[in-house]
């Protein structure tokens, strides 16, 4: 049987490799406006960050996915 996996709540997570720290946010939202304003206000926190990669799905088949 195929399981739909959905996130429950926001997660963060960091990991050190050298002198580089990774930063992982994961977040569930319902809209593509919602997602933005997520991935905004994370940048912003992070703004003092070399880069700040993204991606989202929206969609129960995944209709709308975007990455930077």
């Amino acid at each position: 049987m195929n399981q739909l996996l959905v996130i429950a709540s926001e997660v963060v997570s960091e990991i050190k490799i050298k002198r580089s720290r990774f930063i992982a946010h994961i977040n569930r939202t319902d809209t593509l406006e919602a997602a933005k304003e997520y991935i905004g206000r994370v940048s912003q926190e992070q703004r003092k960050a070399n880069h700040n990669c993204w991606a989202l799905i929206i969609g129960r088949c995944a209709e709308i996915s975007h990455s930077s």
